[in-house]
Parts: C-alpha cells; sequence; structure tokens
C-alpha cells in the first residue's frame, strides 16, 4: 500500500511540474552583434510582432505562455534571419550558424522536434536532386551533343522521380501523419488553393478534435468551409 502510494505521490508530481509556459533558448554560431530578435504570428496577410529581445554574445531568450499550438517565426533583421517554429508551451532550443542561415535548427518540444525532422528529410530530398544534377550534368550535356536520346532519357527519367518524390512528400506526410505539423501543412495547401477542398475536408477532419480548434484549424476551416457559421439559438 504505501508502495502504491508513494507511485501516486510521484506521478502527481510529475504532472504538477508540467511547464505551463515557453523559454525559447537561442544560440547563433560566430555572431556577436547586439541587436533584436523577434517573435512573429500571422496576423491576416501582414506578419505582427508579439515580442523582441536584445542579442546579445550571439545569444538570446524569449520567455512567455501559449495559450494555443501556433506556428510562429523568429525574425532577426541584423542578419536577414527568418525561420518557422512552433510557440508552444516548454524549453525550446534554437541553434543558428550565421555561415548557414538556410538551415536553422530547433528543438525541445514534441511538435518543434516533429518539424525539425520533417525539414531535415526534405533537405535530404533537396539535396539527392542537387547531387543528381551535379553528377549527372556532364553527361547530360555530352548526350545533348552527341543526340544521344537514350541517355537523354534514362537522365530525365531519373530526375523526374527525385522531383516527384520532393513535390509529394508534403502530401504524403499529411496522409501518413495527423500531427500539428501535418495540420500546418495541410493550412499551407488549402490557403495556397494547391489542393482541392473536398480532399483537404477529408484530410482536416481526421485531424483530433484539440488540433482542428486550434488556430491553424480555425484558418483552415474557414477556407474549407467559407459559408460555415454556427446557428444561433432561437429566441
Amino acid at each position: 500500500m504505501k508502495k502504491i502510494l508513494i507511485t501516486l505521490l510521484v506521478a502527481t508530481f510529475i504532472v504538477s511540474c508540467k511547464k505551463e509556459d515557453y523559454t525559447i533558448s537561442g544560440e547563433i554560431k560566430n555572431h556577436k552583434g547586439t541587436e533584436y530578435a523577434y517573435i512573429e504570428i500571422q496576423n491576416g496577410d501582414k506578419p505582427k510582432a508579439i515580442d523582441s529581445v536584445k542579442i546579445k554574445d550571439g545569444k538570446f531568450t524569449f520567455k512567455g505562455k501559449a495559450d494555443s499550438l501556433d506556428i510562429a517565426f523568429i525574425k532577426i533583421p541584423a542578419i536577414n534571419c527568418m525561420f518557422p517554429f512552433v510557440l508552444e508551451n516548454g524549453a525550446i532550443n534554437v541553434k543558428i550558424n550565421k555561415d548557414s542561415l538556410f538551415n536553422p535548427k530547433v528543438s525541445g518540444t514534441e511538435n518543434n522536434d516533429d518539424l525539425q525532422k520533417f525539414n531535415d528529410d526534405v533537405n535530404k530530398l533537396n539535396k539527392e536532386l542537387n547531387d543528381f544534377g551535379t553528377k549527372n550534368q556532364q553527361a547530360y550535356i555530352q548526350a545533348t551533343t552527341n543526340n544521344d536520346q537514350a541517355t537523354i532519357q534514362k537522365l530525365t527519367t531519373e530526375i523526374q522521380s527525385i522531383q516527384k518524390k520532393l513535390s509529394d512528400f508534403p502530401k504524403n506526410y499529411i496522409k501518413e501523419n495527423k500531427n500539428f505539423i501535418a495540420l500546418i501543412i495541410l493550412e499551407n495547401f488549402a490557403t495556397r488553393g494547391n489542393m482541392p477542398t473536398n480532399e483537404a475536408k477529408t484530410d482536416f477532419n481526421k485531424f483530433s478534435e484539440e488540433l482542428r480548434n486550434s488556430k491553424s484549424g480555425v484558418r483552415i476551416n474557414k477556407v474549407i468551409n467559407p459559408t460555415a457559421e454556427k446557428k444561433k439559438p432561437i429566441k
């Protein structure tokens, strides 16, 4: 009985210690400036800054509380850097290399880890495509010069296969996952008109109620159900 009681107390302690705010710890490698970093969120067609902090010795820290999951951006104008992350409660770590701004690393919370993995997978496919082009550029030029249609067709088919994997990856991710990152990707497709409305509705309805009611979910619903309104009670 005593062992069970201790276990319950430990479980209660763990639940009570669950973070209800966020701390974003950022580090910019090879940077000693004292400029500002900003957090921006979507606000209609324009971004809106909701917080700013001063960078000191290449480091910065944001602290706050997220009332709902949402996609946000960290922007550092001084080094022309801006990238998405998931604004959620917890300890979030940001690593930026000033010499490689296109590939920041965000980790520490479940959804940011998912976002980082998605970005890493996309980068791998991009690298595969670029490496193929570099490796076969001379062969393609030579085949064109010699009117070698067999080689041209072979190389064209191979590169189109890689291109298709890259273009299909986001939609396949939505089909195979129903996490917040899949929802964000669906929002991007829906708002840009890159997916038929019926298909977007089908995918959207497979997400949990919690995610459908998130800020991203509400934005998607406005796009795929533009005439949907809550019925007012009859007086």
